[in-house]
């Protein structure tokens, strides 16, 4: 999960900087109709955005006025996640050293565009946040992780974001948890400008092409688990009391994905012995020797199996981020013997 968290574009962090200042010149632009334009520049080595505005204000601390404005409005929708600051404020404010975005605000010579500032307007909302989220914050890009492509669609109408997932490396992947970059992008937004992100998600979740049970298993993978299953020829386990040495024919194996499980079964023939830890008196097993197990003896033998039979293949799918998700028991993993008489 790391891993994935990694790849989201968190705008909270130094490396997305460019994505951060897109977002307030929007925002900025969104929330003030009186703005013209705005340049970008670079001031104490961070951003510095100079905001040309429209005002019949003549006051003489109007561009004061208006850069206290535009930062007040910025950090409270943020939550402070985004701290915008005019450039001339003290060195010894505090808030300089933690500003992200440096503003200038400039008013135009000319006074006869746009619309005159009022302090006791309401503040704006983002009237469209799912709109918004996707042609501002995605850019109406897709999303990129490890070879597979979560792309956006924007249905106006519906005013939802469906996703489709391309796969053209054709990995092994779980839908549920690719779905989860588009969600967590998506709750980053909602943080840094203060929206409601259990109220709007349902309109950002729709994945178009989710697997049948969530998970897509790839040619290559299944083969490679039959390969390793084939391999196996001799099973040694330990029940309580008995120690088993089995030799082991591989028959063949199947892989069924339900909601949210795998399953996978393979099945064998088998001949050998079981030897008593304390009398070491040896054994030719039965037919039916898993079904005269006790409950406990039958839960030594399961946990065997996902810990000795399938660990090769456990490591394998582990191996994959795209496909492991360790918050959930994802397998089902049984072995099935028909008995195969000594000669």
């Amino acid at each position: 999960m790391k891993d994935i968290r990694q790849h989201i574009k968190n705008v909270l962090v130094e490396e997305n900087k460019n994505k951060k200042v897109n977002l307030v010149k929007q925002m900025i632009y969104d929330l003030f109709d009186e703005v013209s334009f705005i340049e970008e520049s670079i001031y104490d080595e961070r951003p510095l955005l100079k905001i040309y505005f429209n005002s019949e204000d003549d006051a003489s601390n109007i561009e004061s006025w208006f850069d206290n404005l535009i930062s007040k409005e910025i950090r409270e929708m943020t939550n402070d996640n985004i701290i915008v600051l005019p450039y001339w404020k003290p060195d010894w404010n505090w808030d300089k050293k933690e500003a992200d975005i440096f503003i200038d605000s400039k008013k135009l010579k000319y006074d006869n565009f746009g619309n005159v500032i009022n302090e006791s307007n309401e503040k704006k909302k983002l009237e469209k946040p799912i709109e918004y989220f996707y042609t501002n914050f995605l850019n109406r890009e897709p999303i990129e992780y490890k070879g597979i492509i979560l792309q956006p669609t924007y249905n106006r109408f519906e005013d939802v974001i469906t996703w489709k997932i391309k796969n053209p490396e054709n990995h092994s992947f779980n839908g549920e948890l690719i779905k989860e970059l588009a969600i967590d992008e998506f709750r980053d937004f909602c943080s840094l400008v203060n929206l409601n992100f259990g109220s709007l998600y349902n309109q950002i979740n729709i994945i178009s092409n989710m697997p049948e049970g969530r998970y897509y298993l790839n040619k290559k993978d299944k083969n490679y688990i039959e390969t390793i299953l084939k391999n196996k020829k001799i099973l040694e386990f330990s029940i309580h009391e008995y120690d088993f040495y089995l030799n082991f024919e591989y028959i063949k194996n199947t892989i069924n994905i339900y909601q949210d499980t795998i399953e996978i079964i393979t099945y064998g023939k088998v001949s050998g012995f079981r030897t008593d830890v304390k009398t070491k008196e040896k054994t030719r097993i039965e037919q039916t020797f898993l079904d005269d197990l006790s409950d406990a003896q039958y839960d030594d033998y399961r946990e065997w199996q996902y810990e000795d039979f399938y660990s090769e293949v456990m490591s394998y799918l582990r191996q994959n981020p795209r496909f492991y998700d360790n918050r959930i028991d994802m397998f089902d993993l049984h072995l099935e013997f028909k008995y195969k008489p000594f000669i």
